[in-house]
């Protein structure tokens, strides 16, 4: 017998009561039975939707949402919520669709635009998103959703100009946990800029509230640049792994392998970028015979050389940059791909979500991300013996599997050094003694600064060569003054015009030292590669040993040290020992020259032999 409009709007409001209760299982039959009674009520679809996706059922919440749409076509709460569906199942085309739509009904709720602005951002579409948060902070400027996706943008686009501001500006409306994110950008920002004496404090702060397990938004490489604390990964590692728990699919049964077995290259950075450059020996040394190679682009190639290079050294190019979550993952299975092999981990444009809905039945992380993810959905996290410690084991979601080599190439990349490339050219003086340290200026910050004006005031005679942002040339050399170290002293690299001077500067100053607790990868691989020596200091964490793990491979090991002592010693012995720092340069050329010969062979042979042991025998776990 259908119910009466008093009962219809009793059994509604009784279902709310629960709802809010969080009765869901009591709620759930009542909404059942109202969308039978009443199919084009958009509110009863709307609210079952919510039902729904309290219970975990986003599915059952974006078709009821629809069904609420179809009702009552203009229902914007409705578009918000189906938005954000489709965002969180990866469909970002079709979320974006919706969210314009709530837009252009309600063009001045904050709530709509700073939904809008995120899915532009995913979307790579960064002005747009920035015009649509910029729209929302004149309309809520105390906001702190506002200002919180106004800070992610700004640091996204690297808006130099607004990056503090915004960031100050959501310290100042502050939320718990959400301070941690806010710290670590403001380190980055002031490294960048090289601001060093506004970072130590930050760290400390980031430190505590990592400690305290409150950080909202951070990921495990968001520590890299700043500690080498295995505890404060593994704390991380562990809050990640239970946010992102709800993404993961079950493990696809292996198909049988029917010819060559098929590797996926996976990285947004397929272009004119350190992970490209580092790929491309490898697949040029991949046993074609036994493998098929593809390269897996997650945001558009550049027309760059690079690019063209590893177009030509695979078998074929998988464009996902235009396509959603779900569509994505069912291309790399329509491709057959066996082993999909992520380098990017937690690093910039990631794509946790695709890997969740496992396109691969073998997913493994490589050398684009030196840190644990915290993500439950790889199979293998390849590193090797000197580089991964027991201490850094532990924190580690991944399960780790070992090569017996050095795991991240040793290699120059693409191009060759410019042989005419002189001192006078870059700015530096010809008779003093140089020491170079050229990682991004992102990496440099305290303490490690304090490491390099002990350097320099025991070699008074020397001078340091790094790089940095034009702006911060005349900060970085009153910092140094402040120090006790003339200014004149410190050589600043505003600029690299071409590959060829970039592959070149390793060779022009007279010893390379790396920093601390991020160290070079890329950057020590190609000087490593050109047979220039580099003192490193390795700590316990993957990220600050990455070049110990290539002088282990060059046999040179004594040009790695276990502390700010003996890394401070090295450098001043070598510095005030001509012959000894000549013996250690004639031995790097002659490491660098036998690698050349079969460096990079030898590491495609071991990846291919992880691939097919973790192919046949895949770690325990659900299976569909």
């Amino acid at each position: 017998m259908p119910l009466t409009p008093l009962q219809i709007k009793d059994t509604h409001n009784r279902a709310l009561r629960l709802m809010g209760a969080q009765q869901w299982t009591e709620a759930e039959p009542l909404l059942s039975t109202l969308a039978q009674e009443q199919p084009f009520d958009h509110l009863v679809h709307y609210n079952l939707g919510i039902l729904f996706w309290e219970t975990g059922r986003r599915t059952e919440a974006a078709r009821s949402w629809r069904k609420a749409l179809a009702c009552q076509p203009n229902f914007v709460p409705a578009m918000v919520n189906l938005s954000n569906s489709l965002d969180v199942d990866g469909d970002r085309r079709e979320a974006l669709r919706y969210s314009q739509m709530a837009a252009r009904r309600l063009p001045d709720d904050p709530r709509i635009l700073v939904n809008l602005a995120s899915i532009l951002m995913k979307l790579a579409e960064g002005p747009d998103a920035w015009q649509a948060i910029q729209h929302a902070h004149q309309i809520a400027p105390d906001d702190f959703a506002v200002a919180n996706m106004r800070m992610a943008v700004a640091v996204d686009l690297k808006l130099q100009h607004e990056i503090e501001g915004t960031c100050l500006e959501v310290l100042r409306l502050h939320r718990p946990g959400c301070d941690s994110l806010v710290y670590s950008h403001l380190t980055t920002h002031y490294a960048k800029l090289s601001q060093w004496e506004k970072i130590g404090p930050l760290q400390e702060r980031l430190r505590e509230v990592v400690i305290s397990g409150t950080a909202i938004g951070l990921l495990p490489m968001s520590l890299c640049f700043s500690f080498d604390d295995a505890g404060l990964a593994a704390i991380l590692a562990r809050k990640v792994g239970q946010e992102a728990a709800f993404m993961q699919s079950p493990r696809q049964r292996p198909r049988p392998i029917e010819g060559k077995p098929t590797i996926g290259y996976m990285s947004p950075d397929l272009r004119n970028h350190p992970v490209a450059h580092m790929l491309l020996p490898i697949l040029q040394c991949h046993d074609r015979a036994r493998f098929r190679i593809l390269t897996i682009g997650t945001l558009p190639m550049d027309d760059s050389e690079l690019s063209r290079g590893i177009l030509a050294a695979a078998d074929g190019h998988l464009d996902l940059s235009r396509l959603d979550d779900t569509q994505a993952a069912e291309r790399i299975r329509e491709a057959g791909v066996d082993i999909l092999v992520d380098l990017a981990g937690s690093t910039q444009w990631h794509r946790p979500a695709l890997l969740g809905k496992r396109p691969a039945q073998t997913q493994v992380m490589w050398m684009g991300c030196p840190s644990t993810t915290g993500l439950p959905f790889y199979d293998a996290f390849l590193v090797d013996d000197v580089a991964m410690t027991p201490e850094y084991a532990k924190a580690c979601s991944e399960p780790l599997y070992r090569l017996a080599c050095c795991y991240h190439p040793i290699s120059q990349g693409q191009g060759h050094p410019n042989p005419g490339l002189s001192r006078i050219q870059v700015g530096l003086p010809e008779s003093a003694f140089i020491l170079g340290l050229l990682q991004f200026p992102a990496k440099i910050r305290p303490p490690f600064t304090d490491d390099l004006v002990e350097i320099l005031r025991r070699l008074p005679q020397t001078c340091l060569w790094l790089r940095s942002e034009a702006t911060a040339v005349e900060g970085i050399g009153r910092y140094f003054h402040e120090r006790g170290i003339d200014p004149k002293r410190i050589i600043c690299a505003t600029s690299l015009a071409s590959r060829s001077d970039y592959l070149a500067f390793f060779g022009l100053p007279d010893l390379l030292i790396d920093s601390f607790p991020y160290g070079g990868h890329s950057t020590t691989g190609e000087a490593l590669a050109q047979g220039h020596p580099v003192v490193t200091r390795a700590g316990t964490c993957l990220h600050t040993r990455v070049a110990a793990s290539m002088l282990h491979e060059l046999g040179m090991p004594d040009l790695v040290t276990n502390s700010r002592e003996e890394y401070i010693e090295l450098i001043v012995r070598l510095a005030n020992d001509g012959a000894a720092l000549a013996a250690v340069k004639s031995r790097a050329r002659d490491a660098a020259a036998k690698h050349a010969t079969g460096g990079m062979s030898r590491l495609a042979r071991e990846l291919e032999t992880a691939y097919l042991r973790l192919r046949e025998t895949p770690p325990a776990g659900p299976t569909a």
